[in-house]
Parts: structure tokens; sequence; C-alpha cells
């Protein structure tokens, strides 16, 4: 089995053990180590030797089938992988034609709040097991396989200083309890980072929430799709604003974005889809500096405006990074 994921600070975990044809293989690598940033998502790669393991029979049928791969890491240094240190939250399957089938996984690294993720080095298990689909069809568990690395976790340097800005105030939303309340943002980026905010609050006196301590980076002529999920099964409108050129404003012709899609879940649960397009870089638009993004969740038509609202709903700014375009 390969296991590869690249890392920080020019490092890289890449391990090529050959899997023993056992029933159940466990074995502590702690020697293999990778540094990760803190609030950012990383690919692991697993490739599976499936020519060794299996009779010819077995080898001709889909290896990816066969398995089911999963990726702990103890963040909190308790000694256990918790159900909430799954760190797998992406998972595709690659056909190749060499021996062996690949795992690509991503899995994203919450940031750090001293309680339930620490900085520093921590134990990282994969599992490798049957997966469900194969035992229903052929009833067999006899492959497991673990291995455990070492991950250091680092905090990443983000510059989000809008000291010399004065932002208006969104307003003075009001929720009722779970009704008009946001309980996901997630935006990938570049450099492998990614806001990745679960975090729920409802106010009944000013449900505004600065998390611009979140940070994503982006490049120029690039969509980068923004999911939002929210506690509410009635129709609701969101809106998101980027500050593209730090004059300390949100301009509604040139820096606002409106959702694509809407969509509810079993549970009535709404999403909204946008795509944040970044422009291309000009003496208008700032580059290689932190730019802020504004969120708005409101009911009212009349307040889908990024200062001075008065409904029910919610308001959110994060930060973004525009960076500049590597040539090559």
């Amino acid at each position: 089995m390969l296991v590869h994921i690249n890392g920080e600070l020019e490092t890289q975990l890449r391990d090529e053990t050959t899997t023993n044809i056992v029933i159940s293989d466990n074995r502590n690598r702690h020697n293999f180590a990778v540094t990760l940033y803190a609030d950012a998502v990383y690919s692991v790669r697993i490739q599976l030797d499936c020519s060794r393991q299996y009779d010819s029979d077995l080898r001709q049928a889909d290896c990816n089938f066969a398995h089911h791969v999963n990726v702990w890491i103890d963040l909190n240094d308790d000694g256990q992988f918790d159900a909430s240190e799954n760190r797998v939250y992406h998972q595709s399957s690659v056909n190749t034609e060499i021996s062996g089938d690949m795992h690509d996984l991503q899995i994203f690294i919450p940031i750090i709040d001293d309680t339930t993720t620490k900085a520093g080095q921590h134990r990282l298990r994969l599992s490798v097991i049957r997966s469900e689909a194969y035992r229903r069809q052929c009833g067999n568990t006899d492959h497991v396989e673990t291995r455990e690395y070492t991950v250091k976790i680092i905090p990443r340097k983000i510059c989000r200083d809008f000291s010399r800005l004065t932002y208006c105030s969104p307003g003075n939303f009001i929720c009722s309890t779970g009704s008009s309340a946001i309980f996901s943002v997630q935006l990938s980026g570049e450099q492998n980072s990614m806001i990745h905010d679960e975090m729920t609050r409802c106010s009944s006196i000013n449900n505004y929430e600065d998390r611009s301590h979140l940070a994503d980076y982006e490049n120029p002529h690039r969509q980068e799709p923004l999911l939002v999920g929210t506690n509410c099964n009635l129709a609701q409108n969101l809106d998101v604003w980027v500050d593209l050129n730090n004059d300390g404003s949100f301009d509604e012709s040139t820096e606002r974005f409106s959702y694509n899609d809407q969509h509810y879940d079993d549970n009535m649960k709404g999403y909204y889809d946008l795509s944040i397009a970044i422009p291309e870089i000009d003496e208008e638009n700032s580059v290689n500096k932190p730019h802020k993004m504004r969120i708005i969740l409101s009911r009212d038509e009349q307040s889908r405006q990024p200062c001075n609202n008065a409904d029910y709903g919610e308001a959110r700014d994060y930060t973004v990074h525009i960076l500049r375009k590597s040539y090559y």
C-alpha cells in the first residue's frame, strides 16, 4: 500500500511499505511525519496493492468497491480517536492501469483553539477495511489494515489588518430559534486554504458574527464554489460581498455575488450555492492583501444590502486573500 501526503515547509509523507497478507495488519510508523497548516485542506492519495492481497478472481473485481478508507487525527491529544476527529470530508476513486487502485481523500485540518484542536504533533491513523457494500455481497471481512503516522499542525500566518478601514455595520439582524440561522459556510481556495465554519449562533438582539480570523486564498480568474447552509426551510435571500479594492465599502455593481441555486435536504435545511469569481487584478483591485467578505442572510427583499439592515436573518464577516497569479 502506498500512502502519500504533500505538506508544508517542504515536508511530505510517502510510505511505500508493502502490505502483509495477514488477517490484521497494524503498523505504527510514527517516524513518518508531515507538517500541515491549521484551517486548511489536504489531499491524501492511497494506492491499494490488490495484486498481493487477493487471488485472481478478486483481482478482476473492483478493488475500490472492496474497501473503505478512513483517516483520523487525535487533534486534542487525549489518546483517543473520536468521531469528530474523522478528517475525511471528500473521497473519490481513481482507476489506473497498474496493479492496484487509488483512493483520493481530502482531509480538513480545523482552526487551532487549544481545546478541541491543539498545535504541535498528533497521531494520524489510517484504516483500510472491507466496505459495507462488499460485506453485503460477499460476506467477507478478512482484510483489515491500520497504519499510524505523525502530523504536526501549525498556525498559518494570516494578515487581516483592517485597522485602517472602517466598515459599515450590517445592521440589527435578529434570529428566531431554528429559523434564520447559518449553520455552515464552506469555501475552498488556493494553497490548501479553506473556510470551513460550522459555528451556529442565534441571537435575538444582534445576530452578527465577526469571523474574519477564518481566511481563504483565491487566484484571479478562478471561480470557487461557496456553500452556505441554513436552519430554515422558508424562503430566504443570501448575498455575499467582497471588498475587492479595499476602500472600506461594498460596491453593489462590482463586489456583490448572489446565489446560483438553492435546495433542501431531508431535514428541510436550506443550502445556497454561489460562485465567487475573482476578477482581473488592476489598479482598482488589491493583490496579496486581505479583503473582507460579508455574508448576509435575510428574509425581506429590502434587507438585501451589506449595511444598516433590520430584519430576521444573520450577518457574518470573513477574510479572503487575493494572490498574484503565477506565470511559468
